[in-house]
This record gives C-alpha cells, sequence and structure tokens, in this order.
C-alpha cells in the first residue's frame, strides 16, 4: 500500500460521522413512525406487519394459553 491509501484509512472518520448523524430528531421520527395510529393511517401493511409481530410474540410467550 502506497502512504497516500494508509492515510486514507487512518484519515476515515466514516464511523464518527454515522454517530454524530444521529440526533434527537431522527430518533423521535424513528419512535413517530412505530405508533400503531401512525402506521395504520400511512402505512397500512406494516400495520399488519407489527399487529402480527405481537401476536405471535404473546403466543410465543404464553404458549399454554393458544391450546
Amino acid at each position: 500500500m502506497s502512504k497516500l491509501n494508509i492515510n486514507k484509512i487512518r484519515n476515515n472518520k466514516s464511523g464518527k460521522d454515522f454517530i454524530s448523524g444521529i440526533n434527537s430528531k431522527v430518533i423521535l421520527d424513528s419512535v413517530t413512525k412505530l405508533n400503531p395510529y401512525y402506521l395504520a393511517r400511512y402505512n397500512p401493511v406494516m400495520f399488519t406487519v407489527e399487529v402480527g409481530f405481537f401476536l405471535v410474540l404473546f403466543i410465543a410467550i404464553f404458549p399454554n394459553i393458544s391450546s
């Protein structure tokens, strides 16, 4: 490797850029979009997936109730 390539690897800040890119607005928007009311209104397919996930999770946690 040349010295130029080694310097590029050492100066790579993509990990820091990724972490600094996550701010409170992004996290808040992510949580807001998981809201069932939001999903039912704007994305009914993902709402169905979310309901199915919680149904399967409930059956997995309490297997004796379903039989």
